[in-house]
């Protein structure tokens, strides 16, 4: 039920096993539970497998959440500037992956310490609210990195968002409320000096986040450390090679994979389906056994996704998007390989084998799923999530030009009934002017003409 990384930690980290103690205020019990939670969790959402290259550039390069400076007592803080998000449920998953990102670093930096994060919400709006993310922060915090949290800082918020606070402050117990703080320019310096930090928040610092470049993600990912493969046999795990170029990725020094790293689908039509191939070849000298799996089987179908590979020979493996999918930014698919020593395995002998396989004997890598262009995209095209914040923005723009339309409106409506109000008053006052004025007359001429 849980990794064996997690487990190794907790057998040799008292540090971070305290941390639990603390948080659960020395009941032990409390205490191993929220262990067994947090592990688990850990295990279901893949922390692990979090880092650099398994993320989009475009996240990096969004400036919205990054690494920057230490407080006052020496914390490394997580900068979140919340005018750079928009709300955008199909890249949700990707962007908590992102934000795990973070914490990973810090608590590797501080190795089982505390951090900060200083939310700034100047220039923020209720385009850039989401609650469910703050949320996930808040729960990441309180459930599965204990005692780790110093302060979050929120920097200047709004008006417009302050009624948001009250119903994430029903989210938080009474312990937790106190480590959130509002701050402005002056105040902020009781927790970050002024040279830790921006000028745009009243400090000294004018050094910038500088985000990975492709060439850092391609360098990182080329010192990714390889995983291991084994024959069935038993034998101890060797050192596997993962040599990606333009065209192929070779994992464990057995499998090739045709394309490296990601798989392009064409425009989909309607009602017909969309369908690309990947080409499996063994280059080991022993026969191989491969796995294909998708963490998104509504939209797709592999076929075949089990089977085994001789020397030297290939096989092609058809998947298919569904007629009404469209593929997402977070579907990706992950091609495991193994040695093993009997080629004529039957289908479920061969998933028994797979199911009985130590982790750390496959090879694996993943593919990320796109839509192939019209064009051949230039240096200055805009990415899947640029375009995606522009629409929203557009989108925003258009409300705001509505409601810009709908108050001038109703301020000629209120100016027009504001005439005929100041009208009517006026001709009531003529009209009672002039029978005051002539009341000498018309009033007995009435009286006699009845009367």
């Amino acid at each position: 039920d849980y990794e064996e990384c997690d487990l190794e930690r907790i057998r040799n980290d008292d540090k971070y096993c305290k941390r639990f103690i603390l948080h659960k205020k020395g009941n032990l019990a409390e205490a191993l539970e929220m262990v067994d939670e947090a592990l688990r969790w850990r295990k279901s959402f893949g922390v692990k497998d979090v880092n650099m290259v398994s993320l989009p550039l475009e996240f990096f390069q969004a400036k919205a959440v990054f690494p920057y400076n230490k407080d006052n007592k020496g914390n490394p803080i997580i900068m979140i500037l919340v005018r750079y998000h928009r709300k955008a449920p199909e890249f949700a998953k990707e962007l908590r992956r992102f934000v795990i990102y973070w914490v990973e670093e810090m608590e590797e930096q501080t190795k089982g310490g505390q951090m900060s994060v200083i939310m700034s919400c100047a220039g923020a709006g209720l385009s850039n609210l989401d609650l469910d993310l703050i949320k996930f922060l808040i729960t990441l915090f309180r459930s599965y990195y204990p005692h780790s949290l110093a302060h979050i800082l929120i920097f200047e918020m709004p008006w417009i968002l302050q009624p948001a606070w009250k119903i994430i402050k029903a989210w938080l117990p009474e312990d937790f409320v106190d480590k959130i703080v509002f701050v402005n320019k002056t105040s902020i310096q009781e927790y970050v000096s002024a040279d830790n930090l921006p000028v745009e928040m009243g400090g000294t610092d004018t050094k910038e986040y500088q985000p990975p470049t492709e060439e850092d993600m391609k360098n990182a990912r080329n010192r990714t450390e390889p995983k291991r493969v084994s024959n069935e046999n038993g034998v101890e795990p060797k050192p596997s090679q993962v040599v990606i170029t333009d065209d192929y990725t070779v994992i464990g020094g057995i499998l090739k994979i045709n394309p490296a790293t990601h798989l392009h689908f064409n425009k989909p039509s309607e009602n017909a389906t969309n369908d690309v191939v990947i080409k499996l070849s063994n280059v080991s000298e022993k026969p191989i056994s491969y796995k294909v799996k998708t963490n998104n089987i509504e939209s797709y179908r592999v076929k075949p996704s089990l089977g085994i590979i001789r020397p030297g020979d290939s096989i092609e493996i058809n998947v298919i998007l569904l007629a009404g999918f469209l593929p997402q930014i977070t579907d990706k698919f992950l091609i495991m390989a193994m040695e093993i020593s009997d080629p004529t395995l039957s289908t479920p002998n061969l998933n028994t084998l797979w199911k009985s396989t130590p982790q750390d004997r496959i090879a694996d890598h993943k593919l990320k799923c796109v839509m192939k262009k019209d064009e051949e995209p230039s240096i200055t095209e805009e990415s899947e999530i640029e375009k995606s914040l522009k629409n929203l923005n557009r989108v925003v723009a258009n409300l705001e030009s509505k409601i810009q339309t709908l108050d001038a409106k109703q301020n000629s409506i209120l100016f027009r009934q504001t005439m005929q109000l100041c009208l009517t008053v006026l001709f009531m006052a003529m009209f009672l002017g002039h029978v005051f004025l002539h009341s000498d007359s018309f009033w007995p001429s009435i009286l006699d003409k009845y009367f």
